[in-house]
């Protein structure tokens, strides 16, 4: 679980941000008894972003620099049983 994390402009290029709005509402029912697992992930909207929006960066950060954090303490709260997550800190 909350392996999906979409990013999504509001003014893409293919007009793909009415799909994402689709697949949210859907994700969000999984919430309800008999529809799950919930997703657990997260959406986020760049309002007027284009294609390719990758998210909401600080000043001067790069994407690697935003995601990897997350990517790391993903798979450090969700190794498969017995791999290594020290090593590599």
């Amino acid at each position: 679980m909350g392996k999906l994390h979409l990013t999504m402009g509001t003014k893409d290029t293919y007009y793909l941000d009415g799909a994402v709005r689709l697949l949210e509402r859907f994700l969000q029912e999984t919430q309800a008894p008999d529809k799950g697992p919930y997703y657990a992930g997260s959406v986020a909207y760049g309002e007027g972003e284009p294609h390719c929006w990758t998210g909401p960066l600080r000043t001067g950060e790069t994407v690697e620099l935003h995601y990897l954090p997350i990517f790391a303490e993903h798979m450090r709260r969700t190794p498969p049983a017995g791999a290594d997550v020290q090593s590599w800190q």
